[in-house]
């Protein structure tokens, strides 16, 4: 999956030089999503975490089925699988709470169902 993320030709290097990534380098080529210095690391993980435990758990897990989808689906599949993936969240309570929070102005309520 290496190549997936950096490249054939930054895999191959890394795997045949064997040599240690640096924590800046490898947030520059995608093989990190961020550094964080560990004095922050707690505070930005519990930040991140709050985060998505306030967004809809329908909509976060049919996200992330339909991102694993577009590595291995062709183009219409995967197009298919995400309408059929928002027409899920669409047809939600969460979906109801959501709208029902921004008319109502405030901080929706997500359940999962």
């Amino acid at each position: 999956f290496l190549p997936r993320v950096v490249g054939l030709g930054r895999a191959t290097e890394l795997i045949l030089s064997g040599r240690s990534v640096p924590a800046a380098e490898a947030e520059r080529i995608g093989l990190v999503d961020r550094v964080i210095p560990s004095e922050r690391f707690r505070d930005e993980v519990r930040a991140y975490a709050t985060a998505l435990a306030a967004k809809p758990p329908l909509a976060l897990a049919a996200a992330k089925r339909t991102l694993a989808r577009s590595l291995v689906g062709d183009l219409e599949e995967v197009l298919l699988a995400e309408f059929a993936a928002q027409m899920e969240c669409f047809r939600s309570a969460d979906a109801r709470e959501g709208i029902g929070a921004f008319v109502e102005k405030r901080t929706p309520t997500f359940t999962g169902e």
